[in-house]
C-alpha cells in the first residue's frame, strides 16, 4: 500500500516541475521575440529612409548622331553707319540768271529737271556716276550773235554728266570725309527761239574739271547731313552757231556742216551741296539737297571768217541754284 502511493505523488510532482519551467520560459521567448521584431521594424524604417533620399534613377537615352554645326559668315563691322554703295534717280527745280556782257543780253529761268546718280565704295575708293537733264523755256532779252536784238522765250535743253573718283575715310561711325576727289564732267546747253521772224538756234558745250571735298556727319540714326565743295577750270568750250551758214572754205573757225563755230576761252566754276539723307530701311531711303553753281565761259572772236561783221561770241556768266529730291536704293 505504501509503495502505490508514493508512485502518484511523484508523477505529480514531476508535471508540476515541467509545467513551472514553461512558465519561466515564456516570458523570456516573448522578450527575445519582441526584440527581434523591433529590431527588424528599425531596419526596415532605415532602409525606407534612405530609398526615398536617394536621387531617381536616369532614364536611359540613346545618344544622338552628332552633326557638325553650320558655319555662319561673319559680317564684316562697318567702320561707319553712313552707307556709301546706291543707285539714285530724282527730280529737282532749278532756277538761274546768264549774263553775256559782250552783247548787253540777260536769260533766266526756272524749271524742273531729272537726275540719276550712282555711287560705288570699293576699300578707300569712292566712284561716283552723275547725269541731269533739263528742258523747259525760259526769258531772253538783248542782242543775239547775229546781232538782232529780241525779247522773248527760248526752248532750253541743258544736260550735265560726268564720273567723280575720291578717297573716303570713315573717322567714327558717325563722321566721314571724301577728300580729295576729281573728276571729269560733260556739259551741254542748247537754246532755241523765233522773235519775229528772227532765229536763235545756238548750241554750247564744254569740260569741267571739279576738285573737291565732301563732309558726312550722322545726326541721327536715320539722318545723315553733309556738305559738298567743288571748283575747277571749264576747258574745250564751244559755241556752234546754227542760225547762219558759213560758206567760206578757207575760214579758220572749226565747220559744221557749214555752221559757224567760236572756241570759248577757259574759265572756272564752283559748286556746293547741301545734302540731306533720310534712311527709311536697310536698302531705300531719300535725299533732299540744296545747291549752287557759278560757271563762267570765256570770249573769243573769230576774226577770219566770211561774216564776222554779222557773228560774235560773248562770255557767258551763269548763276544757279535749286533743290533736288532724289530717292535711292543702297546695296
Amino acid at each position: 500500500m505504501k509503495r502505490n502511493s508514493f508512485l502518484p505523488a511523484a508523477v505529480n510532482l514531476c508535471l508540476a516541475a515541467v509545467l513551472f519551467g514553461a512558465a519561466a520560459l515564456l516570458p523570456a521567448q516573448a522578450g527575445a521575440e519582441g526584440r527581434a521584431e523591433g529590431e527588424i521594424g528599425a531596419a526596415l524604417d532605415q532602409s525606407y529612409l534612405m530609398a526615398a533620399a536617394r536621387p531617381p534613377a536616369r532614364k536611359y537615352v540613346p545618344a544622338k548622331k552628332y552633326v557638325p554645326a553650320k558655319k555662319t559668315p561673319v559680317k564684316k563691322q562697318r567702320l561707319t553707319d553712313i552707307r556709301t554703295d546706291f543707285i539714285s534717280v530724282g527730280v529737282g527745280l532749278l532756277n538761274y540768271d546768264k549774263d553775256f556782257p559782250d552783247l548787253d543780253a540777260s536769260e533766266s529761268g526756272s524749271y524742273r529737271m531729272l537726275s540719276a546718280k550712282m555711287q560705288v565704295k570699293v576699300s578707300y575708293m569712292l566712284l561716283k556716276f552723275l547725269a541731269e537733264y533739263t528742258e523747259l523755256e525760259a526769258d531772253y532779252s538783248g542782242r543775239i550773235t547775229t546781232r538782232e536784238t529780241v525779247d522773248g522765250t527760248v526752248k532750253n535743253t541743258i544736260g550735265r554728266g560726268g564720273c567723280h573718283i575720291g578717297f573716303s575715310y570713315a573717322f567714327s561711325q558717325r563722321f566721314t570725309l571724301t577728300a580729295p576727289y576729281a573728276g571729269l564732267e560733260y556739259r551741254h546747253w542748247r537754246k532755241k527761239g523765233e522773235f519775229s521772224g528772227v532765229t536763235l538756234d545756238e548750241r554750247y558745250e564744254w569740260f569741267a574739271l571739279p576738285l573737291g571735298l565732301k563732309l558726312q556727319y550722322q545726326l541721327l540714326k536715320h539722318l545723315v547731313v553733309g556738305i559738298d565743295l567743288s571748283a575747277g577750270p571749264t576747258l574745250g568750250g564751244r559755241c556752234t552757231v546754227f542760225s547762219v551758214k558759213n560758206d567760206d572754205p578757207d575760214s579758220l573757225d572749226v565747220p559744221y556742216e557749214g555752221y559757224p563755230i567760236f572756241k570759248l576761252k577757259e574759265r572756272y566754276f564752283y559748286r556746293g551741296e547741301l545734302p540731306f539723307e533720310l534712311y527709311l530701311g536697310s536698302y531705300v531711303g531719300f535725299e533732299l539737297c540744296p545747291w549752287y553753281e557759278y560757271t563762267t565761259l570765256g570770249s573769243r572772236r573769230v576774226k577770219t571768217i566770211n561774216i564776222s561783221d554779222e557773228v560774235e561770241s560773248s562770255m557767258i556768266e551763269t548763276r544757279a541754284y535749286g533743290v533736288g529730291l532724289s530717292f535711292k536704293i543702297y546695296f
